[in-house]
């Protein structure tokens, strides 16, 4: 009764726009959390020499569950404990993006999730599934089904499937369901075939290899333009583009004669800084007005659109704490 009260509350917080949307998932995760821990009957303990948290099946005595983190074990739990809800994979799609930020260096990477997602994924009937209700035949036939309508390779279907592949497995990690069907994707249908290509087509021989060489030399001499001298230089490292145009000179060890590839530069819309420009004001108390007057805008209308809320789900609940101590 008392977890339902609090969420009352928190609802009525995120209605009046006191705290936003994600800030509440994140609450009434912990309250999720804590609801569980009642209702498990056996001990939850940490075993140091793994570095992990371990506890009994509810529903097996003799097995355990396993996760890295305390909340992670009490989020398997709660397959076992709340009520089945109609959560989907649409439904979790931002979330696992999210998470897939924290866990990968490549930034291009999640460009393509989100590419790929919008093409072939979003808003699709299976997608709209209750996850605790998808059968590995409702698995089999959305991907046969798909492979067919875009005629797609082996090496195509290989990498979208890392979507709800990966998905899946957030959802089991996370409690949204008990069990992954997904390993049991059986595809039946024919890949497109693809011919390998030739090698004329796909790199330079030798005598084009010195000409193009010679000529970037010969473009550097007379413009004098780094970007010349970049390709040069990729011609014998054969980076990514976006990790070649992140190389700064503190990646570079002339002693060991040694490049440290730390990263990579991908395209980020403008928008997105002003955003963040705004939002980091307005956090800090500046009135809507003067940022109004910093963005250049005409109306403060307008300004308000480009904010939002800046701070860490640790900050929100700060905030929050001080709000319910009273």
């Amino acid at each position: 009764m008392q977890t339902e009260v609090k969420k009352s509350r928190l609802e009525n917080l995120f209605i009046d726009g006191t705290i936003d949307e994600e800030t509440v998932a994140d609450i009434e995760k912990m309250l999720t959390r804590k609801k569980v821990e009642k209702l498990h009957k056996y001990t939850i303990f940490y075993n140091e020499k793994r570095d992990a948290w371990y506890t009994a099946n509810p529903q097996n005595y003799d097995k355990r569950i396993q996760r890295k983190t305390r909340g992670e074990l009490l989020d398997a739990l709660k397959p076992y404990y709340i009520e089945s809800t109609s959560v989907c994979l649409q439904d979790i799609f931002e979330e696992w993006l999210a998470y897939k930020r924290t866990i990968t260096d490549s930034p291009n990477t999640i460009c393509a999730h989100r590419k790929h997602w919008r093409r072939f994924f979003d808003g699709t009937d299976f997608f709209q599934i209750p996850l605790q209700e998808i059968k590995v035949s409702d698995i089999n036939s959305w991907a046969n089904q798909l492979i067919k309508k875009y005629n797609l390779s082996s090496h195509a279907w290989q990498t979208i499937k890392t979507i709800p592949k990966q998905m899946f497995e957030y959802a089991k990690d996370h409690g949204y369901i008990a069990r992954n069907p997904f390993p049991e994707l059986k595809v039946t249908v024919k890949f497109r075939q693809v011919s390998k290509p030739t090698s004329e087509t796909q790199v330079y021989n030798t005598n084009e290899y010195h000409n193009i060489i010679e000529d970037l030399w010969k473009s550097y001499d007379k413009k004098h333009e780094p970007r010349f001298l970049s390709i040069v230089c990729n011609f014998l490292m054969g980076l990514r583009a976006g990790e070649l145009c992140a190389l700064r000179w503190r990646d570079l060890d002339m002693k060991k004669w040694e490049i440290s590839i730390v990263q990579e530069m991908v395209h980020m819309n403008a928008a997105e800084l002003r955003k963040t420009y705004a939002s980091r004001l307005n956090a800090a108390g500046l009135p809507h007005d003067q940022i109004r007057a910093c963005l250049g805008h005409s109306n403060t209308a307008t300004t308000l659109g480009y904010i939002y809320n800046p701070l860490t789900p640790e900050e929100n609940l700060s905030i929050m704490e001080k709000a319910f101590a009273s």
